[in-house]
């Protein structure tokens, strides 16, 4: 796990066979607790990030504009891309 999720976290790899007749198909799912501070910040990774964020914030960026999602909400994050996601305090999200 990275610096600033909780060991009581669970993340799963998807482990089938790729089928190039699937355009979208999940790299890995998790159930995330996350402390105050955790941040992401890279260059790329070939995914895209659907976060429903159950308590806390999840902060991230758009089109150079920090946006912020709370408990009930779903934040949608493009990683082909420059992209930084975090929270400013505790977090926890599928």
């Amino acid at each position: 796990m990275q610096k600033g999720i909780l060991q009581s976290s669970e993340l799963f790899f998807y482990s089938g066979a790729f089928n190039p007749r699937l355009f979208f198909y999940p790299l890995s799912a998790g159930h995330f607790y996350c402390t105050r501070g955790y941040r992401i910040d890279r260059s790329s990774f070939d995914s895209i990030l659907i976060a429903y964020i159950v308590r806390g914030t999840f902060s991230f960026l758009y089109q150079g504009r920090e946006l912020t999602a709370k408990a009930g909400e779903i934040a949608l994050v493009d990683c082909f891309g420059p992209h930084m996601y975090c929270t400013h305090n505790h977090l926890e999200t599928y």
